[in-house]
Parts: structure tokens; C-alpha cells; sequence
């Protein structure tokens, strides 16, 4: 670890490693951010996630793919399908009874595949009269 750098400065500076020990090293810096108090696990990752998406395009593909790979390592044989398909359940259910309209989108921009499913309240693009509001003309006017 080198002083005085955060852990989010660490964990964008691994875009510079080479993929097997970024994968290495990315798994040391999430067992650091899991050992925090709640708060500064909060702020921690929110300023490692700034971060993340400040790299450049061509370092942001890769960094990604090793986030996801050790996602993926960390979850190993721990989340089988049926407890994932719970957990997705649970999230698309949380996300149509207790969030606004605004923390759905939210959500849906990070998760979309399992957010697709929830409806979201889009407000009208048009306004329609209620029926009987509009004065009836005689029968016999049809033109």
C-alpha cells in the first residue's frame, strides 16, 4: 500500500497493472472496502466509482472486465442460480413497491437487465379532454 494514497486513488490506479495483477490486487483493495464502517464504505466506493469511470476509453474496457472477473471470483460457488434468481426477484420487487420513479431510473442505469422488468412511471406526453367535456352537436350536423 503506498501512504497516503486513498483507497480510491489505488483502485483507479490499477487501469496502469497488467490484468492478472489488477484481478489480484482489486480483490485486496474490495476485502479493504468490506473491513469499513458503513459510512466510509459509502463515500469510499462512490469516490472509487467516480474514479473508475474518469479513466479513458481504452483503459475503462479492460478495468471493467477485471471488476466483473473478480466480481465473479468473490461470488465463486456462493450464488447458485436459484439465489440469484431470489435476489433479482427481490430487487425488482423492492424497486415496484418502495422507490420513487427517479431511484427506479437510477437503478435501471446500473442494473438494467434486471430492472428492465419493473414499470416505470413516465408522465403523459399528451393530455386528453375527459369525454363530456366538449359541447354535443345536433344529430343532423355531421359535417
Amino acid at each position: 500500500m503506498v501512504s497516503g494514497s486513498t483507497i480510491a486513488d489505488r483502485w483507479v490506479a490499477l487501469a496502469g497493472e497488467s490484468e492478472a495483477d489488477r484481478a489480484t490486487k482489486m480483490r485486496g483493495i474490495l476485502d479493504e472496502v468490506l473491513a469499513l464502517g458503513e459510512g466510509e464504505r459509502t463515500t469510499t466506493i462512490a469516490s472509487m466509482v467516480q474514479g473508475e469511470y474518469g479513466l479513458d476509453d481504452a483503459q475503462l474496457r479492460p478495468f471493467t472486465v477485471s471488476r466483473l472477473r473478480t466480481w465473479l471470483a468473490i461470488a465463486g460457488g456462493n450464488l447458485e442460480g436459484a439465489q440469484a434468481m431470489r435476489r433479482s426477484t427481490t430487487v425488482q420487487t423492492v424497486a415496484r413497491t418502495d422507490l420513487t420513479p427517479q431511484e427506479v431510473t437510477g437503478l435501471f442505469d446500473l442494473i438494467p437487465s434486471i430492472v428492465r422488468q419493473v414499470p416505470r412511471a413516465i408522465p403523459p406526453t399528451r393530455h386528453y379532454d375527459k369525454p363530456g367535456d366538449e359541447k354535443k352537436k345536433p344529430f343532423w350536423k355531421f359535417w
